[in-house]
């Protein structure tokens, strides 16, 4: 048996107050009863037997006193709310949405109120409350008190990142047990997911809980921002992508830290969906923001941001020796300008003196001789490199794009890659693949391989497309701050903002995550299948009504008994 309104131990300790309390006033008389005595001699211990207000010696009416105790009993349990439990054993788990798309006025307000009525009817021995914000978390464990639903409740609004209930769902199915079975009750308009029923039909019910939503038509919001390369091939610049939906004709602002950015955009699409481009926004490492000029209702998916990555050309200085084989291919590459003063990559004859006025050591792309080392290329890796990083590394110089069948047929040599730790990165090439003997330099490998190798071993990364809250981002694996200070850490997978935020890592730099799901801007909706839906039903048995009866009846009893003087 579970209490709804008062913990075990405070209904214990209840009970044992009322039980004491009784016995002192069991003791104390306090009512003046008549008594006739045949004679006088009598007289001193008939006022005795009537004194008022007087503690007497012993403990003259159990019966009544137990009674007593019953009745007061009763109606203190009563008081508590007391359940006891049926159902076959079944677990249930209760989903409140509080993400973006539960902003609405007044939405949430009426799921809290269906929070509560469902709370107070499913057995708490096997009942989980999940908050389901930005990551979900248990908001009522089975067996708590319901009292402590309101104290945790407090404050908690709509969050801005978009729905956790099906990671939720996912994960209380995959928990539960097959025999026992599972009802999931979603409070609020996340989607569940379309083939959840399918894979979980066995033992878990889903029914969603609250009036039904009217999903408005006019909300427009902003779904999605991002940024590529620069279609003119500009080093220094990206091509900037909006997408909003909704609304009859959107406009949108564009500003760069405050300043607005003053360029036209191209709009394509239609009135459900627009996009917006912005070409050769200068990539300075600014905060863009882009916002609907006019907002509506659902204020939280009316503006979006993000930071412009900070792109320069590499700079590469080239010697005459390699001038004629690889001079006109680094000339048509407009990410590339060549600088012998401050060089980023220098591209030489193995063995040449340092290009670099200080003779530093600079990442450099090398030809080598064919006898000199054994594989067609070498990729010298820097040693703290992990293995990960190095797996991929085939494809980042565009080393699989090259027929080496057939230039190991022209060659008459295996063409194999090695990998060899140093200090410094490099990518080392038989200086033969470039002579006229062989096809390579005439192969459409040939740019992408030089082009590639020059950017790996500038270091130079493709800069982060976007950045939304509830996605991973690809480029991002280390951990990150938020604005609050917190540390969050990936574990090794691919950064994933939990919600609006500005977050900062030490390589990755400063990333602004911004609510752009399609789900919260279409607004809310109820699409459970057919079949997931069942009428809810109390698993468990209210026995106040009856408690209160028996109070009444032994109330009853003691008023008859008192009328017949057979009780004090």
């Amino acid at each position: 048996m579970s209490f709804g309104l008062l913990s075990a131990p405070l209904v214990l300790l209840g009970l044992a107050a009322l039980a004491g309390a009784l016995f002192l006033l069991q003791r104390l008389r306090v009512r003046h009863r008549e008594v006739e005595v045949p004679t006088v001699l009598f007289w001193r211990e008939a006022i005795e037997e009537a004194r008022a207000r007087v503690l007497v010696q012993r403990f003259r009416h159990p019966l009544a006193y137990l009674l007593f105790v019953a009745i007061a009993g009763l109606l203190w349990v009563a008081f508590a709310g007391p359940r006891t439990e049926r159902g076959g054993g079944k677990e249930y788990v209760v989903l409140l949405d509080r993400s973006a798309g539960m902003a609405w006025p007044g939405r949430f307000d009426a799921a809290l109120a269906t929070l509560r009525d469902e709370v107070a009817t499913l057995p708490r021995s096997r009942t989980r409350v999940v908050d389901c914000a930005e990551y979900p978390r248990t908001l009522l464990a089975p067996g708590e008190e319901a009292l402590l639903l309101e104290r945790r409740l407090a404050g908690r609004t709509p969050v801005a990142a978009p729905a956790t209930v099906q990671r939720a769902l996912w994960s209380a199915a995959a928990a539960a047990d097959p025999e026992r079975g599972l009802e999931a009750v979603v409070v609020g308009d996340a989607r569940v997911p379309s083939n959840f029923r399918a894979l979980f039909a066995d033992h878990v019910d889903v029914r969603r809980a609250g009036p039904e939503p009217g999903a408005p038509s006019t909300n427009a919001g902003i779904t999605a921002l991002g940024v590529r390369p620069a279609r003119s091939a500009r080093p220094d610049c990206v091509d900037v992508l909006a997408a909003v939906r909704g609304g009859a004709d959107p406009a949108l602002t564009f500003t760069v830290d405050g300043a607005p950015l003053g360029l036209a955009a191209e709009t394509t699409g239609d009135q459900d969906e627009r996009t917006y481009t912005l070409r050769d926004v200068p990539a300075t490492g600014g905060r863009l923001e882009v916002r609907l000029a006019d907002t509506d209702a659902l204020a939280l998916d009316d503006v979006a941001a993000l930071r412009l990555p900070v792109l320069a050309p590499i700079r590469v200085a080239l010697s005459p020796a390699v001038a004629e084989a690889l001079g006109p291919v680094l000339s048509l590459d407009r990410g590339v300008v060549l600088d012998d003063a401050e060089p980023d990559v220098v591209v030489r004859l193995a063995g040449e003196p340092a290009l670099t006025a200080d003779g530093g050591a600079v990442p450099a792309l090398e030809l080598v001789a064919m006898d000199s080392q054994r594989e067609a290329f070498v990729v010298l890796h820097e040693s703290g490199e992990a293995g990960e990083e190095l797996t991929g590394v085939l494809e980042t110089l565009g080393l699989t794009e090259i027929d080496v069948t057939e230039l190991a047929s022209e060659t008459a040599r295996p063409i194999e890659v090695g990998l060899q730790p140093a200090q410094v990165r490099g990518v080392r090439i038989w200086a033969e693949l470039l002579s006229d003997e062989y096809d390579f330099t005439r192969s459409r490998a040939f740019p992408l391989f030089v082009a590639r190798s020059v950017r790996w071993l500038a270091d130079a990364s493709d800069p982060v497309p976007f950045v939304a809250a509830g996605r991973p981002v690809a480029q991002a694996r280390e951990a990150h701050v938020n604005s609050a200070g917190a540390s969050l850490d990936p574990l090794g997978a691919a950064f994933t903002p939990p919600l609006v935020d500005t977050f900062s890592a030490a390589e990755d730099g400063m990333l602004i995550a911004s609510l752009v799901d399609v789900d919260t801007t279409r607004g809310p909706v109820s699409e459970i299948s057919p079949g997931q839906t069942r009428a809810p039903g109390a698993d468990g048995f209210d026995v106040v009504t009856w408690l209160v009866l028996v109070a009444l009846l032994l109330l009853a009893l003691e008023w008859i008994l008192y009328r017949t003087e057979r009780v004090p």
